[in-house]
């Protein structure tokens, strides 16, 4: 995969060091260098959704626009579903994400812009934070960012660092009943007004709550929170799900074909269609008319292999071409494609199209054009290689 990052000093290490390894070498310890360097990734290789997720080579989730549009954004990390160490991983890498998002703010504060607050809400923080975490605590202000961090107790912040930065820049501070260790943590930050044993003894759905007003600290106050309704609409949470999924997510086996593409020593992101269709039209015949489906079979042993390099080649083409050129909506996308994989690949590329209705309806003449240039220029090539 190509390197994208400039930093002399990663791209030495990937140019130089990597390939001047000796992986197969076996230490006095009796391990591979090659078995240390798989340990590092084999917990996040080896699970399939993380696999899914970061070996696509396109991030199908754009943290600007939905920051500047108001969208919501709800990630699971939940452990039970993706494992300690790889919930973590990926928590840290989305908050790095959204790091880089709020430091490019800094060009829009530098011209008097003006800009949307969005507000970060991380429930079980503590798994996500690293010193990274304490400087976009500190930074998170001038940027316009909010930050909502819940945990259960303070024992789980292993870093002093980051104790020390969370009470050094949250404004607002609210408490529920904790434990006495933590009451007596807690306790100086609400001083005068509430002492640690206050803190053990708060009734259930009763906070204490020390916040800001106009700049200004105020003294603590005691608050009580609305119990949740039992009442959920899970058909409406379900028709919530299914939208977003159709609008931005990328079917399971859509998703494991780009991880494929990825892996490939020669990946095809850009397919050239105004060259395919200028050599389409320095042609005598209509290629669309003509069907190579009994020629490939009466002639295997001269066609098959050609034929089935084209049939990769072409299946490779469109599905670039549909996800990274065609700027379709993800949904019409993935249906376009299972349109196209409802066809035997030799009565697609080779073959005569007769209906290309239901085609047409999903993608629209344009994207329609383009792709049956590309399947005309496999059947175009077909037929030299006959020749």
């Amino acid at each position: 995969m190509p390197l994208k990052s400039q930093d002399s000093v990663l791209k030495n290490w990937v140019t130089e060091g990597l390939p001047n390894s000796n992986y197969v070498y076996v230490n006095r310890d009796g391990q591979r260098n090659s078995d240390y360097y798989s340990s590092k990734f084999a917990d996040f290789i080896d699970d399939s959704r993380i696999r899914n997720i970061f070996g696509q080579p396109h991030s199908s989730v754009d943290f600007a626009q939905a920051i500047e549009k108001n969208k919501i954004i709800l990630i699971n990390l939940s452990k039970g579903l993706l494992g300690e160490a790889n919930a973590a991983f990926l928590g840290m890498l989305l908050m790095a994400k959204l790091s880089t998002v709020m430091v490019s703010r800094a060009k829009q504060i530098s011209e008097g812009k003006d800009f949307n607050p969005y507000y970060l809400y991380v429930d079980e923080f503590q798994t996500i934070a690293t010193e990274n975490f304490s400087i976009m605590l500190s930074e998170a202000r001038k940027f316009g960012v909010g930050l909502v961090l819940a945990n259960q107790y303070l024992s789980q912040i292993d870093s002093l660092n980051i104790l020390k930065s969370i009470f050094g820049n949250v404004g607002t501070l609210i408490t529920f009943r904790v434990g006495p260790e933590d009451a007596t943590k807690l306790a100086p930050q609400f001083y005068p007004s509430v002492y640690a044993d206050e803190l053990v003894s708060l009734p259930n759905f009763t906070a204490v709550m020390r916040t800001n007003v106009d700049g200004e600290r105020v003294r603590p106050l005691t608050l009580k929170t609305i119990k949740p309704s039992d009442e959920i609409d899970f058909e409406k949470v379900r028709n919530i799900v299914s939208l977003s999924r159709s609008k931005y997510a990328t079917p399971k086996k859509y998703a494991e074909q780009l991880v494929d593409l990825s892996f490939e020593k020669e990946r095809v992101i850009n397919v050239n269609i105004p060259f395919m269709k200028k050599n389409l039209n320095d042609s005598p015949h209509d290629l669309g008319e003509i069907d190579l489906t009994s020629t490939i079979e009466n002639y295997k042993s001269k066609l098959r292999e050609s034929a089935d390099t084209l049939i990769v080649e072409g299946q490779h083409e469109i599905f670039n071409f549909l996800v990274f050129q065609s700027q379709l909506k993800r949904n019409k996308i993935w249906e376009a494609l299972d349109i196209l994989n409802s066809i035997s690949p030799d009565d697609l590329f080779f073959g005569h199209i007769k209906n290309t209705s239901q085609l047409h309806y999903v993608v629209g003449q344009k994207i329609l054009e383009s792709l049956l240039t590309i399947i005309q220029t496999k059947k175009l090539k077909l037929i030299q290689a006959f020749l």
